[in-house]
Formats: C-alpha cells, structure tokens, sequence
C-alpha cells in the first residue's frame, strides 16, 4: 500500500464493536500479508498462525508452509471507512498500534513507506476472533446459510491472552439477510417421517493395537515467547 505521508499524527482508532476458531483472545504470528487497499473496500488481508495458549504450539505451522493454504487462514482486517471512500488511516494506525505494542516485537518503531505493510511480517499482534452468520451469494455454497470466523478486533497480544477488550467484541454477528436474522442457526430441520429404528449393535470385535502417536512439530522456545 502507498505511504500516508503524515502517519505519524493520525490518531489511531478500530470502528464496531482449521476446525473453528472458538471466539476469543488469542496472540497470532503474522504469517503474510496482503494488500487489499486497492479494493471497493479496502482491507489489509493478515495470513495467521494463532498460538494455541493451552499447548503454547503455533496450531497452523505445517499448513501455512504450503501457499496454496494461505487462504485457509488468511484474515480481512478493513482499513475502509463508512464516511468516506479510500483508506482509513485510523483504523490501519491501530493495526500498526496493536504491533508496535506487542512486546514480544522487542521495540519494532513502524516506519511510514509505500508497501509498509510488509514490516508487520513475522511480527506478533494480538486478535479478537468472533463468529459470524451469512449467505454467500456465489460458490458451491452460493444461497446456503453459513457460519464462519472473522477478525474481530486487533490489541496487543497479551491484551488479547488476558481477555482485555470488551466480551462483545467476541460475541457473534449475524450478517445473514434481514428476513433471516433471528432465526436459529443451524435451521431447524423438520421431520418428515419417524425415524428408523436403531439397527442391532454389532458384534464388539477386538480392540486394535494403536498406532504409536504422530510427533508434535517441534518449535524452540525462544519461537514462543508467551
């Protein structure tokens, strides 16, 4: 993306309130980052790998070292704005807030330069992820409804370890169709016919002897620093 020119005096400021994500507060290595400030709506897109806090392993190491999985776990964080067209360079300030304060960046100052995006590579941040209802308009789910997960809110990462942000940053949104808001999700299936009775068990067949357990990707200490 292009320089601001003047970053230095914008006030920074954040509009709105695998398997899935659950919501919450997590530190994330910022893997990647895409340069979406071209778009309608403009938007940093963050490729991450989130830190399992319980494990202390960053959970999507081995997909990410494949690029054609980036979008698996690639994040839109916008930088548009509701009031006027272009970038908001409030919002991308406190993106660059939110890694400038992570301590584990040991002192990174950002630097105002076209295609700046790019120092927030390998960088840590911390991130609020939520769920989120809609309805895809194109794709082989086009007119299904849907749940998935979005970037919610960025912080510092032990902000967001700690819980530090407002629970409803976390709570989920329901983009779906204005008809479809409020309704249960997943729909509510009818029963068109009683269901068949439960068939016979088996016979319990001897306990197979278990493989021995896939080694965990091994990551140095000094990799995790939480």
């Amino acid at each position: 993306m292009r320089a601001n020119g003047n970053f230095g005096q914008v006030e920074a400021r954040q509009g709105g309130a695998g398997g899935m994500l659950a919501p919450g507060g997590y530190a994330c290595l910022i893997h990647e980052v895409e340069d979406g400030t071209e778009e309608s709506s403009p938007y940093i897109g963050l490729v991450l790998n989130v830190l399992d806090q319980k494990t202390k392993r960053l959970m999507d190491t081995q997909d990410l070292a494949d690029p054609e999985n980036h979008w698996r776990h690639t994040y839109k964080y916008f930088v548009s704005s509701f009031d006027a067209p272009g970038i908001d360079w409030a919002r991308y300030k406190a993106l660059v807030e939110a890694v400038e304060g992570t301590a584990q960046n040991k002192g990174f100052v950002y630097q105002d330069v076209d295609g700046g995006e790019r120092q927030l590579v390998g960088k840590w941040v911390g991130c609020v992820f939520r769920r989120y209802l809609y309805v895809p308009k194109r794709g082989k789910h086009a007119g299904q409804q849907r749940e998935g997960v979005e970037l919610s809110y960025v912080l510092p990462a032990a902000d967001a370890i700690a819980g530090n942000f407002d629970p409803k940053l976390a709570e989920r949104r329901d983009a779906r169709p204005k008809e479809l808001q409020g309704t249960p999700y997943p729909p509510e299936q009818q029963v068109t016919k009683a269901p068949a009775a439960p068939p016979a068990p088996a016979p319990v067949a001897p306990a197979p002897v278990a493989a021995p357990p896939v080694p965990a990707l091994d990551i140095a200490d000094e990799d995790i620093p939480f």
